[in-house]
């Protein structure tokens, strides 16, 4: 039976369940993670990791934070919510299906740290993503195109899984299809979906018949922390979870934002995304007085091109 649970926060941002050794504690610093793996972690420990915003940035600052929203209510004027998501979702989307114009930039460099600990300790690793499977770029499968970015980043989940290279339809109990593709676990059905990660984690142990004793996980999500914790207290699993909040930082909100507003109107001028580094050097040249015609002419907002590039000009 799965344990009630009651929560106490102190003033650290440690979560302590009172009838369990469960935890999960919100930060920006990946030596607070190494310390506790190190604390706690044993040969039956498993480390699960999230993807976007945990290892790798996902896309630029204008898709990671608030930025989007608030340079569209406050600048454009765009006051309609259902517009703005569907503003969000081509621009993210573009992001998400565009990895070799991103680039593969982690999150934080230490994480390295973490990541060669549990190699040299050979303590198993598993990454827990809600990035698709089924679509394709460049004709490779987008699950392959992850497991690559990641390796570009010395992040290799073949070796971390230690379960070998494989690829593998896992289908749950509603009969939602995901899949595990070397070590990294997409938790988004056939649907495209977005899927319970603690539904999907349970029904991969089950598929490598693997009980750990303890799982540490490492998400920016908050909710993906309680429904993975669920799933290990009705398996009576230890959880340590931590809500790692670095790739939400700014550290020159001035600067963001003059990008982002660059950012959207090269884009509604001539149907371009420019990605973080890409304006930044538009911006540097700006300021040195080099004549850029990159975002060239002035936007109207309520021109409706301009709202027309922003919703469909990366949809397929």
């Amino acid at each position: 039976m799965t344990q009630q649970i009651d929560n106490i926060v102190d003033k650290t941002g440690l979560i302590t369940l009172v009838e369990s050794k469960n935890s999960i504690k919100q930060t920006n610093n990946v030596l607070e993670i190494l310390d506790l793996i190190k604390q706690v972690a044993d040969q039956n420990t498993l480390v699960v990791f999230d993807v976007d915003n945990v290892l790798m940035l996902q896309g630029d600052t204008i898709i990671r934070t608030g930025l989007l929203k608030y340079i569209l209510k406050n600048i454009f004027k765009v006051q309609d919510f259902d517009l703005h998501k569907k503003i969000f979702s081509a621009i993210e989307n573009y992001e998400l299906y565009a990895p070799d114009l991103r680039g593969e930039i982690p999150v934080d460099e230490k994480m390295q740290d973490v990541i060669k600990y549990l190699e040299e300790n050979k303590i198993k690793s598993l990454a827990l993503t809600h990035a698709s499977y089924l679509a394709e770029y460049n004709g490779v499968t987008y699950d392959q195109v992850r497991y690559e970015a990641l390796k570009k980043l010395g992040i290799d989940f073949i070796k971390l899984s230690r379960i070998g290279q494989n690829s593998e339809i896992i289908s749950l109990e509603n009969g939602d299809q995901i899949k595990l593709h070397n070590g990294i676990i997409f938790a988004r059905n056939q649907k495209e979906e977005q899927l319970n990660k603690g539904v999907c984690l349970n029904a991969t142990l089950e598929k490598l018949s693997y009980k750990p004793s303890k799982v540490i996980f490492i998400d920016d999500i908050e909710k993906n922390h309680f429904n993975v914790m669920k799933t290990c207290s009705a398996k009576n699993i230890e959880f340590h979870g931590f809500h790692y909040i670095k790739a939400y930082e700014i550290e020159d909100v001035h600067h963001a934002y003059d990008r982002a507003v660059l950012q959207l109107e090269t884009l509604g001028n001539q149907g371009k995304w420019l990605n973080d580094a890409e304006a930044d050097r538009v911006m540097m040249e700006k300021q040195s007085n080099v004549l850029s015609d990159t975002a060239a002419g002035e936007v109207n907002p309520e021109n409706p091109s301009f709202l027309g590039w922003l919703i469909n000009c990366f949809s397929w």
